[in-house]
């Protein structure tokens, strides 16, 4: 019975954002002390990464799989939204926990970490993102190196690295790189660069005159809003042959009150030139 409502209600959102009939509906694992986790049936595979603790909630990652081809269909990951509104009160600078990600996720991109990111006070520009925010970096780059990033390096990145659809550009001096971030490129075209509130965006970010990885971000207020989302995700160049998401699809699953973050609908990835 249990397993048939959240069913019900996993439908029932899928249709309400449009686009998510694909997906798998999310069940309690007990494996995984209840996380809401896809169920694996024989039109995918499932691989599940680390469990850790946010705020006193469990949170997990996993890559659903071809059966046959072995290829990634999507990468998804947990923010239940207890933990986004149980954020303590004294903490009033970033905070960023780390999380592994699946060997046959980084085996097939270049990505080789993730983390969630709370920014409490947000970050520049003003009246853009400096709002009570959460961030979940996808690292090019090693953990150390992403971690290192002091924004001394003055290695500004090339316009060949930017997303070519219409409207990207980086964030102008004097606030354009984040400590632990890097340079943030965004879209001219985005909602809160047009007199919007900002909601939630998926952006690159470039150190050293690299990308140093993509990220998605909401914020708080709007999480508290238990709605499903989707977001479309930028043909950012790579440096090598790879793939990369063409969306993000944002699920509420009412039962867990937990949104699950899903990077899907994977493309070859246009690779700079040498």
């Amino acid at each position: 019975m249990r397993g048939s409502l959240i069913a019900s209600v996993a439908a029932v959102l899928a249709v309400s954002i449009g686009g998510c009939d694909d997906l798998e509906p999310a069940v309690q694992n007990p494996k995984n002390g209840g996380i809401p986790i896809d169920v694996s049936n024989e039109n995918q595979t499932i691989v599940q990464g680390e469990v850790k603790e946010l705020f006193g909630k469990k949170v997990t990652n996993w890559v659903v799989l071809d059966p046959t081809t072995k290829k990634v269909k999507a990468f998804k990951w947990t923010l239940p939204v207890t933990a986004v509104e149980n954020v303590p009160a004294n903490i009033q600078s970033d905070v960023r926990f780390w999380m592994k990600l699946p060997k046959e996720f980084t085996d097939q991109t270049l990505f080789t970490g993730m983390s969630y990111d709370i920014l409490p006070h947000g970050h520049a520009p003003a009246g853009i993102y400096n709002v009570p925010h959460w961030e979940n970096h996808f690292i090019t780059f090693t953990q150390e190196e992403s971690v290192a990033i002091d924004c001394r390096n003055a290695i500004f990145p090339a316009d060949k690295l930017l997303p070519p659809e219409p409207g990207w550009f980086y964030i102008p001096p004097p606030d354009n790189c984040i400590p632990g971030m890097g340079f943030h490129a965004v879209s001219a075209l985005l909602p809160e660069f047009n007199q919007e509130k900002f909601t939630r965006s998926f952006l690159p970010d470039y150190y050293n005159g690299k990308l140093a990885s993509l990220e998605s971000k909401a914020s708080s207020e709007f999480l508290s809003k238990r709605e499903s989302f989707v977001i479309p995700a930028p043909n950012v160049p790579m440096p090598k042959a790879t793939i990369i998401p063409t969306k993000v699809v944002v699920t509420w699953d009412r039962p867990s009150d937990t949104h699950i973050w899903a990077m899907t609908d994977f493309v070859d990835a246009t690779v700079l030139p040498p």
